[in-house]
């Protein structure tokens, strides 16, 4: 079901959208439901809104086909100038979040923002159901996708290799951004190397670093490649933070601290996780690297406190820096920073619904 203020927007060819696989519905349900937000967009002095009036241009612009999400998104500088110009947690700017990463096919992170969001107290009725059905839509996406993996997985228990390769490539052609597909097909490309070698093969789950059987496998890079695009696009699959060990220190991170948490939200991404369970996540994603995640708890924490405190200071300037470096994002930095700032209020907000517009705990 499509979130309450895009279902007359798709009325007109709701039944086309249907007659198509459930990934391109999910997809351009999603670019539709983000178009619907974007439109309302409408501010007074845009000189203070920056960030909003240069991504809004960026949005209008993109060609949901063929856009590159992480660049309209996540790696872009005026998606963060416009992400802290208005107050943390805005519901309305949570829900496009998560609706443009679902159209551009990035499904599990969609979902699991959305889990994250869904932690911010007080979220109107109407987005916090949009919120839940990005959740639901990005598992539908995936669905048929997982179905082959699924299948790869078994052949491969049973030995057959390149069955399972050829289920995984056939699963990456549908969804080509699912991260569990390219852990388990660079996976089998490893077990298919060493059996090849005869050399000893790892039990299923067995998580390696530097390994040196693979120095002389031509299979490298693709086996290598695979990990890094699983754990692009799912950063919470912690059996993809295997080959080198500068993975070692994210995956113990994500074992010990995030996992035990995540763990309560699999089975019930509605259920609200205590503030020190939500800390606990926070500080998980910040220490493990996940920089976009890492972002979205902190403002989970602030909205949660309803008032920035000195030590958000840092940790949004690390993970701003690494996602998006720029003078536009230096400026949002040092705005973070001043005792004065006071977030803005974002035009969505539902009547008579209360929203956050405290500045920094001052010192």
């Amino acid at each position: 079901m499509f979130p309450w203020f895009v279902l007359s927007l798709i009325a007109a060819f709701g039944a086309g959208l249907q007659a198509e696989d459930p990934g391109s519905e999910a997809r351009k349900g999603a670019w539709i439901v983000a178009q619907a937000i974007v439109g309302k967009m409408e501010i007074g002095n845009t000189g203070e809104f920056p960030g909003i009036v240069a991504w809004k241009r960026e949005f209008q612009e993109a060609d949901p086909t063929t856009m590159d999400v992480d660049r309209l998104v996540t790696r872009n500088p005026n998606w963060w100038v416009a992400y802290f110009e208005i107050a943390p947690g805005d519901p309305a700017l949570m829900l496009l979040h998560c609706e443009v990463l679902l159209a551009g096919g990035e499904a599990q992170r969609a979902q699991q923002l959305a889990a994250i969001y869904l932690q911010r107290p007080g979220i109107p009725k109407l987005y916090r159901e949009g919120l839940l059905s990005a959740v639901q839509e990005a598992t539908k996406a995936q669905a048929s996708a997982n179905a082959l993996t699924a299948e790869g997985t078994k052949l491969h228990d049973q030995g057959n290799f390149d069955g399972a390769i050829a289920k995984y490539d056939e699963a990456l052609k549908i969804w080509p951004a699912d991260g569990w597909t390219a852990y388990e097909r660079g996976f089998s490309t490893y077990t298919r190397a060493l059996v090849k070698a005869g050399k000893p093969v790892p039990k299923n789950g067995t998580i390696t670093f530097n390994d040196k059987t693979m120095d002389g496998f031509p299979e490298k890079p693709e086996i290598v490649s695979s990990y890094a695009r699983a754990r692009q696009h799912d950063p919470l699959q912690a059996i993809a933070y295997q080959g080198d060990k500068q993975f070692l220190q994210p995956l113990k991170v994500l074992l010990g601290k995030v996992n035990p948490v995540w763990d309560k939200l699999r089975g019930n991404v509605s259920q609200s996780l205590d503030d020190k369970d939500l800390a606990q996540l926070a500080d998980g994603f910040h220490e493990a690297g996940v920089h976009e995640y890492a972002l979205a708890a902190r403002e989970m924490i602030i909205a949660r406190r309803r008032k920035f405190a000195p030590e958000d200071h840092p940790i949004l300037g690390e993970h701003l820096r690494a996602l998006a470096p720029a003078a536009a994002i230096e400026q949002t930095i040092d705005l973070l920073a001043g005792e004065s700032m006071e977030a803005k209020v974002f035009v969505l907000t539902e009547p008579g619904s209360e929203m956050l517009a405290h500045g920094p705990e001052k010192k």
